[in-house]
């Protein structure tokens, strides 16, 4: 089969550094056998020969015929290596390459049928629209013996892409452990966002311990493959659980959306355009919404009038019906224009009013960079838009026990799950759907000691960017209650 069948241009060689590493990252036993579905410039077998890998015990394959030229006994040049797959009796106790990022919709009809017609037990098929990558790595997996292990370069999509969600979750069921490492600088040039470097072990072996790690550039990738097996300890995160007692998060926490307007350009407004249209306060609730607006342990009057005084929207249009007569409300009313608006709007019994969730004890966005945080609410009447969600505590009724049990999120015990479930999206964020977080077990405590200062303190390391100490003052503090 000729190269053509792939785009030329999504051939992306591995760093010899990075290769290296992640070949290292693997086991070693002597009679392990390796595969590499996708030979490029052959630095994975550089790789291999360099860790005393003898070429009997390696697999290679590659569509392109001018990989015949590499010396190598199990070598399968122009070969399709997802059609080859099906017919291959062989198992094996490593895979590692970098396959081409290229959409399935992009091959030839004959690559792309091959890729759709992978089957993986429990996971089923490739899904429409997916890439190519994710096709190597289910057709890699029907390969790999019981205990095998995974190592790939991938882009940054792998950690956010809908149609690689359900491997995500079916990996974190099927390997003892996983590493998922995160450069947020490119790899390849041609390649726009961060690249992921994948390590898979144990298939088929009970385990769950799977983490994330983030590095801002791609040279410091290499160190952090073959330290992975240290960072972030999530051993110490299992040992801390068995320490205090544990519910499930909808037990400690309600969580819902925020105020749905229907249309925020028109029911949203700036202190200037308050005061332009003539509206009294009364005829507007104070609102958060946006992530930036949450930017402490907790927001009150005084946080909430510094968004005001620097014209942030922070007022939602919502009269009374003893309001709706004032000459500013009336005039306002009308410049909406109820006859232009979606379904949201016009399907309200009363139209004006935005239909309001519970009054909100604490705000947590979806879209973060250090992972799920709750901002308590010390304001009376303070709303959000459903840009936030917002939280009510079951099991607290004072600012000390809401502390508490909000500090409870910054545990590494909460951390590991996070990072099991969390999308992250190229520019860094990650991102937690309703279902991520209510899947989530936190820790409780019964005691309030000093949780309204630690908290504090933590949510200030967090969003300084010092994640790790962040957790070690929750860690510490559940600790010492223990």
């Amino acid at each position: 089969m000729k190269l053509s069948a792939v785009p030329r241009n999504v051939r992306h060689y591995t760093p010899s550094s990075i290769a290296e590493a992640l070949v290292s990252a693997l086991p070693h036993a002597a009679d392990e056998t390796w595969l590499e579905p996708c030979v490029g410039g052959g630095v994975f077998l550089e790789a291999l020969r360099k860790q005393g890998v003898l070429g009997a015990r390696v697999t290679a394959v590659d569509l392109d015929p001018k990989t015949a030229s590499l010396r190598l006994k199990n070598l399968h040049s122009s070969t399709d290596f997802i059609d080859w797959t099906s017919t291959c009796a062989k198992r094996f106790d490593n895979v590692v390459g970098n396959p081409p990022y290229v959409t399935l919709e992009r091959l030839s009809s004959r690559l792309r049928n091959a890729a759709y017609a992978v089957q993986v037990p429990g996971l089923g098929s490739v899904p429409r629209g997916a890439n190519y990558w994710l096709a190597f790595l289910y057709a890699s997996v029907t390969l790999l013996k019981r205990g095998g292990a995974l190592g790939f370069v991938l882009p940054a999509a792998y950690e956010y892409a809908d149609y690689a969600a359900q491997w995500r979750d079916w990996l974190r069921r099927n390997f003892r452990e996983s590493v998922t490492l995160r450069s947020q600088e490119r790899v390849f040039a041609q390649v726009q966002d961060g690249s992921v470097v994948l390590i898979a072990k144990g298939f088929q072996m009970q385990g769950g311990l799977h983490r994330r790690i983030r590095c801002a550039d791609a040279a410091g990738v290499p160190a952090l493959i073959a330290n992975s097996h240290l960072e972030g300890n999530p051993r110490r995160a299992v040992k801390l659980a068995a320490k205090y007692a544990v519910l499930p998060w909808s037990d400690v926490f309600e969580l819902r959306l925020g105020a749905v307007t229907g249309d925020n350009s028109r029911f949203i407004l700036r202190e200037t355009q308050r005061k332009e249209w003539n509206l009294p306060r009364a005829a507007c609730l104070p609102v958060v919404t946006r992530a930036r607006h949450v930017r402490n342990a907790d927001i009150s009057l005084s946080s909430w009038s510094e968004l005001r005084d620097a014209d942030e929207p922070v007022w939602m249009f919502r009269p009374s019906a003893g309001q709706l007569r004032l000459k500013g409300v009336a005039a306002y009313l009308e410049f909406i224009d109820i006859k232009n608006k979606n379904f949201k709007v016009t399907a309200r019994e009363k139209w004006h009013e935005v239909d309001l969730p519970h009054v909100p004890q604490g705000f947590v966005t979806g879209m973060a960079i250090h992972g799920p945080w709750i901002s308590l609410n010390r304001m009376r009447g303070l709303y959000a838009t459903n840009t936030l969600y917002t939280v009510r505590f079951e099991r607290a009724r004072t600012l000390e026990q809401r502390a508490r049990d909000a500090l409870g999120l910054l545990t590494s015990f909460v951390r590991n799950q996070v990072d099991e479930v969390a999308r992250l999206y190229p520019d860094g964020l990650l991102k937690l759907e309703p279902r991520d977080l209510r899947a989530l077990v936190v820790p409780i405590s019964d005691r309030t000691d000093g949780a309204i200062a630690t908290y504090d303190r933590a949510v200030s390391e967090l969003r300084a960017g010092h994640v790790r100490k962040a957790v070690k003052i929750a860690d510490t503090w559940y600790e010492r209650l223990s």
